[in-house]
């Protein structure tokens, strides 16, 4: 889906399995991605420093700080929500009235943002040395995740410095998300394509780009495709058979 917006909509599907509401599911999420911006923002400013300083003009400092700067404002508007948030809802129920939205319907998603914060203070309060371990794993997801590139040149033979590859999936990522299409297809390999051809082959690239993209992609959805389809014919079988 553009932007991964199907993500809490699965999230939700499947933890409901296993007995989660709901708003719960989308609490975990919300603490997931918050993880998210914050190993990101101890990440980028070391990389930042590095990869300005060995591959890049300085003059080409914003195509870095205008990412680290957009995940700040999304942890401040996180902070200032969490401090204001009986305003926001107050005023977001007035908005809703001035659009002429009914009034159990305006009821039904206050009571909703109320479940979800809820379940957002319960995920937080778990003790500290949990939530350091969830951000401890985050960080090693992402550290894996970024090395691909790095991994893929070292087995063609050449020699690409981590930080760079690290840069160049960031760049081309954030190309992809921007083209609007599901994962990013055509765009994230066309920008990481353009990022590695002043430094690797043509060849090397090429095979670079491919291995990138399937172990951090198009292997998802081989695989999540092949499980998702095996859930709904799981889930449609009593159907089938009149239960």
């Amino acid at each position: 889906t553009p932007g991964g917006s199907g993500a809490p909509f699965t999230l939700a599907a499947l933890l409901r399995r296993h007995g989660v509401a709901p708003a719960q599911a989308t609490a975990v999420l919300a603490v997931d991605q918050l993880t998210d911006l914050l190993v990101f923002a101890a990440l980028l400013p070391t990389v930042a420093l590095y990869g300005l300083a060995r591959y890049l003009d300085l003059a080409a400092w914003w195509q870095v700080a205008v990412p680290f700067a957009l995940m700040l404002a999304a942890l401040a508007g996180v902070g200032l929500l969490a401090r204001f948030q009986r305003r926001v809802l107050i005023g977001s129920g007035d908005f809703l009235a001035w659009l002429g939205l009914r009034r159990r319907r305006r009821l039904r998603l206050a009571r909703a943002v109320l479940r979800f914060r809820r379940g957002l203070e319960e995920t937080l309060a778990v003790p500290r040395r949990r939530l350091l371990l969830m951000f401890s794993l985050c960080l090693c997801h992402w550290l894996l995740r970024y090395s691909v590139i790095y991994v893929a040149v070292l087995a063609l033979g050449e020699h690409l410095d981590w930080v760079y590859g690290f840069f160049v999936q960031m760049v081309a990522m954030g190309a992809g998300h921007l083209t609007l299409l599901p994962g990013g297809a055509g765009g994230a390999e066309v920008a990481g394509a353009a990022l590695l051809n002043p430094w690797l082959t043509s060849v090397t690239t090429a095979t670079t780009i491919v291995v990138w993209r399937f172990f951090t992609f198009y292997w998802y959805l081989l695989a999540g495709g092949a499980v998702m389809l095996w859930l709904a014919a799981r889930t449609g079988q009593p159907l089938l058979d009149g239960k």
